[in-house]
């Protein structure tokens, strides 16, 4: 009985027979690529197609910033790479690189719509906060004229009371002697 059963395949390899993987990974626009298909003999390069995507997915994102806004420019390198990476998994096992190649132009054509908008928006964007950036500075520059002009009011203001003080204060030196002159003459 023993050997009977170990020669029997049992229910749960009967059941994962079957079983077959794709690695899928976010290309553009949240686009989704699938991997070749990989049975279970093949396990290994699944997991090699699985770290090499997310690899070339991470590069992307720059290299575990946290940061979520890419420039246009970050986003063509990053499909570039994830692109040509998702090639070289299909060339690996054997698939027509010019199918492979046409359904990723095919991607991009969906898309380019979208990154032609993504792009303008982006522009749009970075002139905003250049403009805003450009206010922000006048506006600066405007309050620190407007602080010298009204230290330099000030510092008028100061010397004309000083100047107006000295001038007093003659005066009532001058009264003063004028006193002691007239109290000493009386004096006899």
């Amino acid at each position: 009985v023993a050997a009977a059963a170990a020669a029997a395949p049992s229910v749960a390899a009967r059941r994962l027979d079957g079983l077959t993987l794709h690695v899928a990974t976010c290309a553009v626009y949240r686009r989704v690529l699938l991997s070749p298909t990989y049975g279970l003999d093949k396990l290994d390069n699944a997991l090699h197609a699985w770290r090499t995507l997310r690899g070339a997915r991470l590069d992307g994102l720059g290299h575990g910033d946290r940061m979520r806004r890419r420039t246009p420019k970050q986003m063509q390198a990053s499909w570039a790479h994830i692109r040509r990476v998702h090639t070289e998994l299909w060339q690996a096992e054997g698939a027509d690189l010019e199918h492979v190649r046409q359904n990723l132009d095919r991607m991009e054509r969906l898309v380019t719509a979208r990154f032609e908008q993504e792009w303008e928006k982006w522009n749009r964007e970075c002139m905003a906060a250049e403009e805003r950036q450009a206010r922000e500075q006048l506006r600066q520059e405007q309050m620190e004229k407007q602080r010298l002009l009204s230290e330099e009011r000030l510092s008028q203001r100061l010397a004309q009371q000083a100047f107006r003080a000295v001038g007093r204060e003659a005066r009532v030196l001058d009264r003063l002697v004028a006193l002691i002159g007239r109290w000493s003459r009386q004096r006899p």
